[in-house]
């Protein structure tokens, strides 16, 4: 899984030149109400305490909306479960259909068809897999690259460093 963390302050330290705070790891706590109670705590010498997340490590690519200064959103407590993998999976999903990260921890893996460097890569593997029948004389001279460009019509799909990825559409 994945180390992340968050340094936990508050506005009164901050605006008052004070940086204590201490780091805390997204893993140790099994959601938002368990990690906000830890960070009162962590700031029980002040009245009412305004948590302020001053720096975040570790936050996997693609993930770093999910955690902002004064914000942090429960699914995230979700991430450190995961596999690289699965996140990359997950990250490709909100791209290619907008959707919020609970569906997409929830719908990522079992939507994801591939990646593909081409569309011609792709057309091949639709073909292959029975989606048409092209003779076995003719397979030279058929346009894959066309044809991946058509199915894909029928997919979801998003483009991450220079690959498509593909998923199935809702």
């Amino acid at each position: 899984g994945v180390k992340m963390q968050v340094y936990v302050s508050t506005y009164g330290k901050y605006n008052n030149g004070d940086l204590t705070g201490a780091w805390l790891k997204i893993a140790d706590y099994s959601d938002k109400d368990e990690f906000m109670a830890a960070c009162q705590k962590l700031h029980s010498d002040e009245q009412d305490a305004e948590i302020m997340f001053q720096d975040f490590e570790g936050i996997p690519h693609g993930f770093n909306q999910y955690i902002g200064e004064c914000h942090i959103d429960n699914d995230v407590f979700e991430l450190p479960k995961l596999s690289n993998d699965e996140l990359e999976i997950i990250h490709a999903y909100i791209s290619a259909t907008e959707c919020e990260l609970f569906d997409a921890i929830q719908n990522a893996s079992c939507n994801f068809i591939g990646k593909y460097w081409n569309l011609e890569e792709f057309g091949m593997e639709m073909a292959e897999n029975g989606c048409i029948e092209i003779p076995d004389n003719l397979s030279n001279y058929f346009d894959y690259e066309s044809y991946g460009r058509d199915c894909l019509m029928d997919f979801s799909y998003t483009e991450i460093d220079w690959q498509y990825w593909v998923f199935h559409s809702d």
